[in-house]
């Protein structure tokens, strides 16, 4: 789904940093390599470089950690999940399950209710 409304935008932005800790929980990755695996299912959009921000943000509240390893001639930097960031990660998963079943209850309870043109 491609919409360019700002609240698409912002929902995105705010989904990402979720995202972002989920695919961490998995392994350690460096920035290019969560960027590809954001990529990879088409639902979010990210521009090269659009994750570094919110990756030194999440160092910075220690949600996650980084390292320097080098890889073919070149230094990589990875990113880890951290028990804190493990904490926040299922915090922020159970309370997007609940906002989830509360949306999916409501669509249903209104699913028979007739949809106004006024």
């Amino acid at each position: 789904m491609e919409n360019n409304s700002t609240w698409h935008t912002q929902f995105s932005k705010g989904i990402l940093e979720l995202t972002i800790l989920v695919i961490l929980k998995k392994r350690p990755m460096y920035g290019y390599e969560i960027t590809q695996s954001i990529r990879q299912d088409g639902v979010l959009h990210v521009g090269n470089g659009s994750i570094y921000p919110i990756l030194r943000r999440l160092v910075e509240q220690e949600w996650i950690s980084a390292y320097e390893e080098e890889h073919a001639g070149r230094t990589r930097k990875y990113y880890q999940l951290t028990k804190d960031g493990q904490t926040q990660l299922t915090a922020r998963l159970t309370y997007t399950k609940e906002l989830m079943h509360m949306l999916t209850r409501l669509d249903e309870e209104g699913a028979d209710d007739a949809v106004s043109d006024n």
